[in-house]
């Protein structure tokens, strides 16, 4: 997640792009998590319902732009020169302390700085200390989870509307804002589900956040067993 209020070279959406491009998604869920993890391919997970009887990941499609090296290093030249800077600032990216990570954190560096040239600095702390941080949106660059509260896309798009509680990175574009909060009111379900899909092409595109990967879980069961229901 970004600050993109706080830290000027942030609000431009070309650097954003340019930093979300230039990680490899799938070699990060390869190589640091190794866990079944897929590499995302928009902010919504996988297997979430779209609210009109299909799974959002299919209706909406890929909306997170694919991981392209040359292109990142191309849309960091002209967001750069829009803001009139010759290179990017030092940014510290917070993340939670522990191996994972430490791991992840590792791994992100150093993709900036072989496709962008760009040296960012890691920035580990506990991981109550890295919620309030980013609760005071006190942060440059952070590295954070989210799980749904419940089976609708909603429960990851509303969070991006200007001013809201977790809209910790002040992102704000007011064609999502209308999108979102006409999907809070609309009684037409598949009305309701292009609004979000349309949502969320415009945050992905926007990159008011860059998503990693969708979380998985792995169980282990014995054939035997049968009518287990297994938490998501």
């Amino acid at each position: 997640m970004y600050q993109t209020k706080k830290v000027p070279a942030l609000g431009n959406k070309k650097i954003r792009q340019a930093l979300g491009m230039a990680i490899d998604r799938q070699a990060y869920v390869d190589t640091v998590l190794a866990n079944g993890s897929v590499a995302s391919t928009g902010l919504v997970p996988g297997g979430t319902s779209d609210g009109a009887g299909g799974e959002f990941r299919k209706t909406a499609g890929d909306t997170q732009p694919k991981f392209d090296a040359a292109k990142a290093k191309q849309l960091l030249a002209e967001g750069l020169a829009e803001l009139g800077l010759k290179e990017l600032p030092k940014m510290k990216v917070n993340a939670d302390d522990t191996e994972t990570a430490k791991k992840s954190l590792e791994f992100i560096l150093a993709q900036w700085k072989q496709n962008l040239g760009y040296v960012a600095e890691a920035n580990p702390v506990p991981h109550a200390l890295r919620i309030e941080l980013s609760s005071k949106h006190d942060f440059d660059i952070v590295l954070s989870l989210w799980g749904a509260d419940y089976n609708d896309p909603m429960t990851f798009l509303d969070m991006w509307v200007t001013g809201g509680e977790f809209d910790e990175g002040d992102y704000s574009n007011p064609e999502y804002d209308k999108l979102v909060k006409a999907a809070q009111t609309e009684t037409d379900v598949t009305k309701r589900a292009k609004a979000l899909v349309d949502a969320e092409k415009i945050l992905m595109d926007d990159q008011g956040v860059a998503p990693l990967y969708f979380r998985t879980r792995a169980y282990l069961k014995k054939p035997t067993i049968n009518g287990l229901i297994l938490p998501s």
